[in-house]
């Protein structure tokens, strides 16, 4: 993970507040039992984009309390950014958003040096699957436009699904993904084919394999979380503390707090409600509908997508009829 906003995770928000700072210092603390106590919330919770649910009992001013004095141990003054000699300037800011607040999802260029942009909801990442295309009018739910270096709109059509990747190839056609599926466009906007994402064609979702996937899920981050805890305790019972990093202090102190509220979360995710269950297989599914980026050449179109099992990624390959994938 590279950049996450601040984001408090579940009943575990008492532990840390997972922020952009908060991941460079598990990085920093590299061997530490802090820092794999970060990386494995983060792992948990934030892998590959699979999120799991928050727990429904939170201890809202305890958390707020622990995760603003963890925040504050680690401020820094901020330092300007040194000058540095570029080959490339900004010379212009380009500013895109739909009628209905639709935002740049994906953007490339085309043949003639035109931005082709493409505006989607903010949640385009986490929605089920496209029905298929029926008679009748298209439904808006992602556009097209394309605008030239100045930002002046050469034209626009719209998506009848809510897409997450565009792209050009070679011969002008446009090719759109999200929700999963993937559709070829001529120049024009022309919906010319419009096909599952190769990766679910075919592929049907069994609700007793999706339980079982859901509880396995679950239970892989219980015994992530476990582990670590694990881990931490024997350090801050064998170390110290003034041997301690600052941070390692603080959680050295309050860790009676943090091993409480980490064994109601484990024991949650080892023994998942119906409920808990529903609302995993719900995110396993989502996840599986992305389509994380899409390109072509004279021959074949490529789609990057989730992998069928884990938080890693596939490249499929079809031909330019969005077909035989592989």
């Amino acid at each position: 993970m590279n950049r996450r906003t601040k984001t408090v995770l579940g009943a575990t928000a008492a532990v840390v507040v997972i922020t952009a700072t908060a991941l460079k210092a598990a990085e920093k603390n590299g061997g530490s039992a802090w820092g794999k106590m970060v990386g494995a919330v983060a792992r948990a919770f934030f892998g590959g984009q699979e999120q799991q649910p928050q727990a429904a009992e939170l201890q809202e001013v305890e958390e707020q309390k622990v995760a603003a004095e963890w925040l504050g141990s680690q401020s820094r003054p901020s330092i300007p950014a040194p000058m540095l000699n570029t080959s490339h300037a900004q010379v212009r800011t380009l500013k895109l958003l739909g009628d209905h607040n639709e935002r740049l999802a994906s953007f490339c260029l085309n043949q003639q040096g035109d931005i082709v942009a493409l505006l989607s909801p903010a949640s385009a990442a986490h929605v089920p699957v496209a029905e298929p295309v029926e008679s009748g009018p298209p439904v808006t739910q992602s556009e097209v436009r394309v605008i030239n270096s100045k930002g002046e709109e050469q034209s626009r059509f719209s998506v009848d699904f809510v897409a997450t990747t565009v792209n050009v190839s070679p011969d002008g056609h446009i090719y759109v993904g999200g929700q999963g599926v993937i559709a070829k466009y001529d120049a024009q906007g022309q919906q010319l084919v419009r096909r599952p994402a190769p990766h679910l064609d075919g592929l049907s979702f069994n609700e007793e394999a999706l339980a079982e996937r859901a509880k396995a899920s679950l239970a892989e981050t219980a015994k992530m979380l476990e582990d670590s805890l694990a881990e931490m305790k024997q350090k801050y019972e064998s170390t110290p503390e003034e041997e301690l990093p600052p941070v390692e202090r603080s959680m050295k102190k309050n860790f009676d707090r943090y091993e409480e509220m980490y064994a109601r979360q484990i024991e949650q995710y080892s023994n998942p409600t119906d409920a808990l269950i529903e609302q995993t297989i719900t995110q396993l599914t989502s996840r599986k509908n992305t389509i994380n980026a899409i390109s072509a050449n004279d021959q074949y179109v490529f789609v990057t997508c989730p992998a069928s099992k884990g938080y890693g990624f596939t490249v499929w390959r079809t031909d330019t009829s969005l077909e035989n994938g592989q």
